[in-house]
């Protein structure tokens, strides 16, 4: 899958421009790649969020396996009790499902994800601005999982959505730099790409990736949809600019 070395708007010196153009590059895109330093060295607010993740799953390995779904009911999203009744106080689990996950592999995933976009969406949106998007694409995320069985006790649990709206703020850096028919073209073929990536693993079922529940692609999709929408906002806001975000490194 492609992604950018980013290409900054502003001026930089000789000495950098020679560093950067040194600087082993990750898939190439439109003419961009993630900087492979990026990959090595994830942001400090990303460790944090991998930290918790990891924590979690850690506890989850301790306890015994009654206590361990327990958990994942307290932290993994769900709004509807067994008899479908609205239950307005689990709202909260909107915003934490991204810390539990069910199993090593579904960890480890997401965690790859996380490290590959961390530090270039970082660049653009700043640690809080991090923080905030990918809170809402995980929330946004787990919306769109539960509207797939409105009514339902279904509880989707994993850092999924969030992960794709990272993938969907990549769209935007990955094409920065080229004419505008350009880049929606890129864009398009790029969320065909994740979309039909999304389906497929969906059609394989989460065994087969080490997730006994099915993976839920409108999540998946509902994260992306987000990040698209999303990443250029937050990023404006940081930059205090109205109109067509200019991205910055």
């Amino acid at each position: 899958m492609g992604r950018p070395a980013l290409s900054s708007p502003r001026d930089t010196s000789s000495s950098e421009s020679h560093r950067m153009a040194r600087t082993p590059t990750w898939f190439p895109l439109v003419g961009h790649s993630i900087a492979a330093d990026d990959i090595r060295r994830p942001p400090r607010v990303a460790t944090v969020l991998l930290a918790v993740m990891a924590a979690v799953q850690v506890v989850a390995w301790i306890l015994p396996a009654e206590a361990q779904l327990r958990l994942m009911g307290a932290l993994g999203a769900s709004l509807f009790a067994q008899d479908g009744t609205l239950l307005p106080l689990r709202l909260y689990s909107l915003f934490t499902s991204w810390a539990v996950h069910d199993g090593i592999f579904h960890l480890l995933f997401n965690a790859l994800w996380i490290v590959a976009f961390g530090r270039t969406v970082v660049r653009h949106l700043g640690p809080v601005g991090f923080v905030v998007f990918f809170l809402a694409t995980s929330a946004i995320g787990s919306i769109a999982g539960l509207a797939a069985h409105w009514g339902e006790p279904a509880v989707v649990i994993g850092a999924s959505g969030a992960v794709f709206g990272l993938i969907g703020a990549g769209a935007y850096v990955l094409t920065q730099g080229v004419s505008v028919a350009r880049k929606i073209g890129a864009m398009a073929a790029y969320v065909a790409i994740f979309m039909a990536l999304n389906l497929g693993f969906a059609l394989m079922g989460g065994e087969s990736f080490g997730v006994e529940g099915a993976i839920s692609w409108e999540a998946h999709t509902g994260g992306l949809a987000a990040g698209l929408v999303l990443f250029p906002i937050i990023a404006a806001l940081r930059t205090g600019r109205r109109g067509p975000i200019k991205l910055v490194d």
